[in-house]
């Protein structure tokens, strides 16, 4: 009789909770499917996340070991071990990833108690840990990069401690990596020039086909509408959401503005105050935050998808954001600010991503406009959205990239992947 063995065991590694890091899941459920043994280790910290983790711990093909953060007591022992950290990092190197992050030591104790053929860190703070509990347990380690953290933080003598302990945490470790990938081919770039290391491989921040739509929609079915669409973890400042309200009330086609994640009291109160001075009060709507996997078939009931970065660091100049591979999957077209990254992805899918200036309120309106005043320019730009997504932009194509690199990673340590018995 042949029986199944796993081809080796993986462990990743996060700060985050599970549920608010899509791209760790689906690394993880991809390579479950594979045939490999998988746990992750993550966090537990908001109360309010919390229902959307158990959901996805209850039904994964993986093991999900969680740090638990929830405790305000916790916490703040925590970041007294970081304070103290920082004041010694310079005499002592061996602190500069509990410097960096108070979430870095608990990740460090844990995952080294968790033997594994490869260790995938996600984020700063996991990346020592991967790093060490390769090297005790004889395995190697590798890096995946959604953002340019170096540049995430604006270049600032308020943010020059911060930055500069990132770069000492990537600076030691990356080329000890048996591999480093990155969520953009300019975030890749990035780190190649930044720490002189092999050029990271790209793997885009896309859905799998099965979450999407079975088919695009000519027009979106959100009442009221017409609509725009914007989704992300949280609300907050910073991400060009003050532009769209403003752009709103240019918009003669007087659209309805969506916006879906966790928001704070005093923000949401800034953005209606915004939208009351510009006469769209109620036009603008709020809307909670859903599990990952419905992400495509909640923004496919909308008609246009709002990714507004406003370029306020080098990070958020380079990046591509999983809301833009969410929309094109979902079947809708992208307005989107004329960052460098959003800039390069519109040349290669011109039909269904337009550009604006983000500074330019009057600009982004007219572009909308242009989209929902054409019900047969908007109803193809639909179907091109939704065909990349369902033959370009998908992890369906993306996660063969990712198992090349896992199977490269792990093969020299000779997993067999069945035994007889």
């Amino acid at each position: 009789m042949t029986q199944a063995t796993p081809r080796g065991h993986i462990c990743i590694v996060s700060p985050g909770q599970i549920a608010s890091n899509p791209r760790v899941a689906k690394e993880a459920s991809a390579l479950a499917d594979a045939g490999y043994k998988v746990t992750v280790i993550c966090t537990k910290v908001s109360d309010f996340i919390e229902p959307l983790d158990l959901e996805i711990i209850g039904n994964c093909k993986f093991d999900c070991v969680r740090v638990d953060f929830s405790s305000k007591i916790v916490r703040a022992f925590e970041k007294i071990v970081q304070s103290l950290a920082r004041r010694w990092c310079a005499q002592f190197p061996s602190l500069i990833p509990i410097a960096q992050s108070y979430f870095a030591r608990q990740l460090i104790q844990t995952t080294r108690k968790h033997p594994a053929d490869l260790y995938i860190a996600h984020y700063p703070p996991a990346l020592a840990a991967a790093a060490n509990a390769a090297r005790i347990h004889g395995s190697n380690f590798a890096y995946d990069a959604e953002d340019f953290y170096a540049g995430q933080l604006a270049d600032s003598e308020n943010n020059s401690i911060e930055n500069d302990l990132i770069v000492r945490l990537e600076g030691e470790y990356l080329a000890q990596a048996k591999y480093v990938s990155a969520a953009s081919p300019l975030i890749a770039s990035a780190y190649q020039d930044k720490y002189s290391i092999q050029l990271p491989s790209v793997i885009l921040n896309v859905f799998p086909i099965a979450e999407a739509p079975k088919s695009y929609g000519e027009s979106g079915s959100r009442l009221p509408g017409p609509s725009l669409y914007w989704v992300s973890q949280t609300i907050g400042p910073d991400r060009g959401l003050e532009s769209a309200v403003v752009a709103l009330g240019k918009m003669k086609t007087a659209p309805h503005l969506y916006l879906r994640g966790n928001v704070s009291g005093p923000y949401r109160e800034a953005l209606e105050n915004l939208a009351s001075d510009s006469g769209v009060a109620e036009r603008l709507h709020f809307l909670s935050p859903e599990s990952p996997d419905k992400l495509l078939l909640m923004a496919s009931e909308f008609d246009i998808g709002y990714a507004g970065e406003p370029g306020v660091s080098k990070n958020n100049e380079i990046a591509l954001s999983n809301k833009i591979f969410s929309y094109l999957s979902a079947g809708i077209p992208v307005v989107a600010s004329s960052t460098p990254a959003q800039a390069a992805l519109a040349k290669e899918v011109p039909g269904v991503t337009f550009l604006f200036d983000i500074h330019n309120p009057a600009q982004l309106a007219g572009v909308v406009d242009e989209l929902l005043g054409n019900d047969g320019r908007l109803r193809e730009a639909r179907k091109e959205s939704w065909s990349l997504g369902q033959s370009v932009f998908c992890w369906d194509k993306e996660k063969s990239k990712f198992l090349e690199l896992v199977e490269t990673a792990t093969v020299q340590r000779g997993d067999p992947t069945a035994s007889e018995s």
